[in-house]
């Protein structure tokens, strides 16, 4: 069954909404992006996710110590890591996404979890979907982000089969999260791994 992971939370009213229509993950971003929210920010909406929703903190090419400064403040379930990853890589901090894109992920590399993203993510572009093989990609799970919304991710689910699917613009309108574009992935998501289940 795929699930669902929200991105760019920024609001009390990004989070209900994402949860009720059925997120599975939601995401914070601290990297630099026009949904970037301070830890201190992000910890007041955690305490608010219900459970078993799980917490995904975004950042690009982290130091261990801005890892550590985040998660003195803020308890997250993953780091959703784009650019470099700190090697080696501390097992007190929480377990890591390693986030990719088609024509840069490696194929020879075991990842226990690993997003394809588009190069420009947050922009709502796909990456060219047969450029990626994702039977030869090794890895526990699978997630898949960039240019998905409610029209195109029953595509996206039959053709990669993945664990994940993240959207962040696909459920905006005027750079703000829209309950009903949020409501429509969600149900579309869900339809569709339903289809799925009963082939």
């Amino acid at each position: 069954m795929t699930k669902i992971k929200i991105c760019g939370i920024q609001t009390p009213e990004d989070l209900v909404y994402a949860t009720a229509y059925g997120a599975d993950y939601v995401g914070f971003v601290f990297a630099k992006s026009k949904r970037k929210i301070s830890a201190q920010d992000a910890q007041t909406l955690v305490k608010l996710v219900p459970h078993p929703v799980k917490t995904v903190g975004v950042v690009v090419s982290p130091s261990i110590k801005e890892l550590r400064d985040i998660q003195r403040i803020i308890s997250l379930d993953f780091w959703q890591i784009h650019g470099e990853i700190p090697s080696p890589y501390p097992k007190d901090l929480a377990p890591y996404i390693v986030a990719t894109t088609a024509d840069d992920i490696s194929y020879l590399t075991p990842y226990d979890q690993v997003l394809v993203d588009a190069k420009q993510s947050g922009h709502g572009i796909c990456f060219d979907w047969d450029t990626l093989d994702i039977s030869k990609v090794r890895a526990k799970e699978v997630w898949i982000a960039g240019g998905l919304n409610a029209e195109n991710v029953n595509e996206a689910i039959q053709h990669f089969h993945p664990t994940v699917v993240d959207v962040s613009s696909g459920v905006e309108t005027n750079e703000k999260k829209d309950p009903k574009k949020i409501r429509a992935f969600c149900q579309a998501v869900k339809e569709e791994t339903y289809v799925q289940s009963t082939q």
